[in-house]
């Protein structure tokens, strides 16, 4: 049986021949919070990549976009590697005061970003 929240994805997204797994997690003041939730997130969403997912989503608050770059630098090849082993895991950054989201990005994007 498939669980959403506690121990299963927070959204599934289905359309015929596509399902995505959605991991949310909300922006946090402390930064070591931050990182916390973030790599949580992480092994979270990578960990559904099982059955009919096949595409996999951490999404965030649009407030992150400004750590990302940063991020992935602080991770250099490992950040890379991560991206080209897992091609199904993607960013969706949410407008919180819209709500919707505001950009779609895969994993590896924010390398290329400067700060």
């Amino acid at each position: 049986m498939e669980k959403n929240g506690e121990t299963g994805a927070d959204i599934i997204a289905r359309k015929p021949g596509s399902s995505i797994a959605v991991e949310c997690i909300g922006f946090q003041n402390n930064p070591p919070s931050r990182s916390k939730v973030f790599y949580e997130a992480f092994f979270r969403a990578i960990s559904r990549l099982h059955g009919e997912i096949n595409e996999v989503v951490i999404a965030l608050p649009l407030r992150f976009k400004d750590g990302l770059p940063q991020r992935a630098k602080q991770h250099g090849d490992g950040w890379d590697k991560i991206g080209k082993t897992f091609p199904e895991l993607k960013f969706w950054l949410v407008d919180v005061k819209r709500k919707e989201i505001a950009e779609k990005q895969p994993w590896g994007y924010w390398k290329g970003c400067t700060d």
